[in-house]
C-alpha cells in the first residue's frame, strides 16, 4: 500500500513540475467561481462577475483578468458549475426527463445562458439532475452493494479471490470519481456496468456451482 501511495505522490509532482503555471494558480482561479451567484455568472456572463468584484471593491490585476477568463472556460467554470449543480438539483429534486442534457435543459429554463457548460463535470449532480435525487442515490446504493460484496468475497477467501476484489475496488473507484468528473455518461457508464458486472458474476466459479449440484443430487438419491 505503501509503495502504491509513494507513486501516486509522484505522479502528482510529475504531472505538477511539467505544468506549473497550470497548478499554480488553481486555487485563484476556483476562487472565482466562488465570487458571485453562480445563476446570476451564469446567465450574464463574465461582465457581471466583474462588476461585482468591483463592487466589493476588488481592482483586477493584469494577471487577475487573464484567471478569470478561467470562469468561462477552467477551474473557475467548474467551481461555478457545481455550486450551479447544487441549486437546480434541488430545483429538480425528481429529474429532467432521465435526458442526457439534463445540465443544459434546467439552465435554459433560468435564462438563456452567457457562459455555456455541457454537463456539471460532478457525475453525482449530473445523475440528480437527470434521473433526480432518488435515482442518483439508488445507483449509490448499487455501487456500494457491489463494494460491500466484493469485499465479503475477498474476505471470505483471505484475499486469494482476485475477481472480488476487482469488484470492490472498481465501483468504490466510480463511486470516487464520480464526485470530481461526470462519470454517469455514454461510454463511461458502460464500461463500468460491464466491468463490475463482469467482476460479480465471475466471484463465483461455474465449477462450484455445478459441484454443489452434483453433491446434492447424491444426497437426494
Amino acid at each position: 500500500m505503501g509503495f502504491v501511495l509513494a507513486q501516486i505522490l509522484a505522479a502528482i509532482l510529475f504531472v505538477q513540475t511539467r505544468d506549473e503555471n497550470r497548478w499554480s494558480n488553481m486555487q485563484n482561479r476556483i476562487d472565482l467561481g466562488f465570487e458571485a451567484d453562480p445563476l446570476d455568472v451564469i446567465c450574464k456572463g463574465l461582465p457581471f462577475l466583474k462588476e461585482r468584484l468591483a463592487a466589493q471593491g476588488l481592482s483586477l490585476s493584469a494577471e487577475q483578468e487573464t484567471e478569470l477568463q478561467y470562469v468561462n472556460d477552467g477551474d473557475g467554470l467548474r467551481a461555478l458549475l457545481f455550486r450551479a449543480g447544487l441549486i437546480l438539483t434541488a430545483k429538480h429534486p425528481l429529474g429532467i426527463n432521465a435526458s442526457k442534457f439534463a445540465y443544459q435543459e434546467a439552465i435554459n429554463l433560468e435564462c438563456k445562458p452567457a457562459i455555456h457548460g455541457a454537463h456539471i463535470h460532478i457525475g453525482w449532480l449530473d445523475t440528480a439532475i437527470s434521473i433526480g435525487i432518488p435515482g442518483a442515490l439508488l445507483y449509490l446504493f448499487v455501487l456500494l452493494s457491489y463494494t460491500i460484496q466484493g469485499l465479503r468475497g475477498a474476505k471470505s477467501e483471505n484475499g486469494k479471490n482476485l475477481f472480488a476484489l476487482s469488484l470492490a475496488i472498481t465501483a468504490f473507484t466510480w463511486i470516487i470519481r464520480g464526485m470530481i468528473d461526470s462519470t454517469q455518461r455514454d461510454q463511461m457508464l458502460e464500461m463500468q456496468i460491464c466491468l463490475i458486472t463482469c467482476f460479480a458474476a465471475s466471484m463465483y466459479p461455474a465449477n462450484n456451482s455445478s459441484t454443489n449440484g452434483l453433491q446434492d443430487a447424491e444426497k437426494a438419491t
